[in-house]
């Protein structure tokens, strides 16, 4: 027999469990919520969302607080820069105890940092419990979702099918006559958010809906799927443009005309996966890089500090005679990106 004395925490224990594992299972609760603007900067993502930063000194300068050289000069002996970035973040705390990813941001900004700037206030400005959970992320686009998709029905079914992202059935399904567009388009919605709902990696397969979504070259579509991706922290991927047919002369020479103010969309544009296309090859010493209706011609060149290698990069767009030479690097991609994003800047001021 158990001891009176014991019975009551004992029910109260296993009640709370109980209730805890009730909530969880409800899918109410919020799971892994993301962290908000005005929040202290944890380590661990402090050094997982700065590790890809290039001028980190710059960036850690302008950390508000007093960040020192002497205290870079310590913090440059860490093995890499994820390590580099942890002790960053413990010695920015000590100093500014009331630190927040607002003040990183603001940081990267005023370091010239505005694409990763641009990336972490969209991870941090996502508020609420759609941070945590996939099918509420989809659930709030779904009305939007189905009137876009109704106005492309088959070409979205057949390549969702083609991805192997829904089942034959659906397919056939959608292609049947006599039933209105909206409502097929409507179970379809409906038959993503069961597949969501059953996959080993449901975040790679909301992933996976979006590109396929983005692809159609649909505005609403490319809308909705961008936005999903954004809240996932995902990358938009970068749409190539299409060749234009060949036309007589004449209208050739008036097509040019038209077309000699084409902009380049800098708000839209992945550098890094412009430098992996385009500039890969660490041994190439200049290249281009074909991007919405111009061309960007890229040169680097090596410079020494003292004994210390360096690379310099100079960028120029064969459209408006623009042209960028940025800071030193230490590395060949580092110096390209950076030149490559004091280009787009200039190129958002004009617009």
């Amino acid at each position: 027999m158990i001891d009176v004395h014991f019975q009551l925490p004992i029910l109260f224990s296993s009640s709370y469990v109980c209730l805890r594992m009730l909530l969880l299972l409800s899918g109410d609760v919020e799971l892994n919520p993301g962290p908000m603007i005005d929040d202290q900067p944890t380590g661990d993502l402090f050094a997982k969302y700065l590790e890809p930063l290039d001028d980190w000194e710059q960036f850690a300068l302008c950390l508000p607080g007093g960040i020192t050289q002497l205290d870079i000069d310590i913090i440059k002996t860490k093995g890499n820069s994820y390590l580099r970035m942890e002790a960053l973040h413990k010695r920015w705390l000590q100093v500014n105890p009331t630190a927040s990813w607002r003040d990183v941001i603001n940081a990267l900004k005023q370091s010239k940092e505005n694409e990763l700037a641009r990336t972490i206030e969209d991870k941090v400005t996502n508020s609420g419990p759609i941070t945590g959970n996939l099918k509420d992320i989809l659930k709030t686009h779904c009305d939007k979702l189905a009137h876009a998709t109704s106005a492309n029905l088959c070409n979205v079914t057949d390549a969702l099918y083609a991805k192997d992202l829904i089942p034959q059935q659906t397919k056939e399904d959608m292609h049947v006559m006599g039933i209105a567009d909206n409502k097929k388009a409507s179970n379809l919605v409906h038959v993503i958010e069961n597949q969501l709902e059953a996959s080993l990696n449901p975040e790679q397969y909301l992933i996976n809906i979006c590109h396929v979504l983005i692809n159609q070259k649909h505005r609403a579509l490319t809308d909705i799927a961008t936005s999903i991706l954004r809240q996932l922290g995902q990358p938009i991927p970068i749409q190539p443009t299409e060749p234009k047919p060949e036309l007589p002369p004449a209208a050739a020479a008036v097509s040019e005309e038209v077309d000699a103010p084409a902009k380049v969309d800098v708000f839209n544009i992945d550098i890094k996966e412009l430098i992996k296309r385009h500039a890969s090859d660490n041994e190439n010493r200049s290249g281009e890089i074909p991007i919405g209706g111009t061309t960007i011609k890229w040169k680097r060149e090596k410079k020494f500090s003292g004994f210390e290698l360096k690379w310099v990069c100079t960028c120029e767009d064969t459209q408006t005679g623009l042209k960028i030479k940025g800071p030193r690097k230490q590395s060949r991609d580092g110096a390209l990106e950076h030149c490559l994003r004091e280009l787009f800047d200039e190129f958002k001021k004009k617009q």
